[in-house]
């Protein structure tokens, strides 16, 4: 017995139409309307690195972009990201003692602080979490 009247078909994601089974354009899509109306028509091609690193646009040609030359390019990007990610950190802990240096002076000078908490920083886990249920206790009191 056929059914009575069509038997709707699940809508598929069809890359023609840019158009996801939810009906949601897709990031690609929505992508290459935005640059169009803007003028830009680099949107998916890969020019984009070219245009913002002349210095691969100058040794690419240079060297055929060959996959020694990827290979190259990207051991040096890899390598500056890591020299870049030991110079933030570097900063990052002389900040952190700077600041612990300025609050021990604070502590010290301050006659109703207690001195023991200076250098803290440098307890273990478990004695700062007794010191932290010590401060706890007195804030109640």
């Amino acid at each position: 017995m056929a059914p009575a009247g069509p038997v709707p078909t699940p809508r598929r994601d069809d890359p023609a139409e840019g158009r996801r089974a939810t009906g949601t354009e897709t990031r690609e899509v929505r992508c290459l309307r935005q640059r169009r109306r803007s003028g830009d028509r680099s949107c998916g091609r890969g020019d984009d690195g070219l245009r913002h690193h002349p210095h691969l646009a100058v040794s690419g040609p240079i060297f055929g972009f060959s996959d020694t030359w990827q290979l190259i390019i990207n051991t040096a990007t890899t390598v500056l990201t890591f020299l870049m990610v030991f110079i933030i950190q570097n900063t990052i802990n002389r900040d952190s003692l700077a600041v612990h240096v300025k609050l021990d002076e604070l502590i010290r000078a301050t006659d109703e602080a207690r001195n023991r908490i200076i250098g803290s920083e440098k307890l273990s886990e478990t004695v700062l979490e007794e010191l932290e249920h010590e401060e706890e206790e007195e804030a109640r009191e």
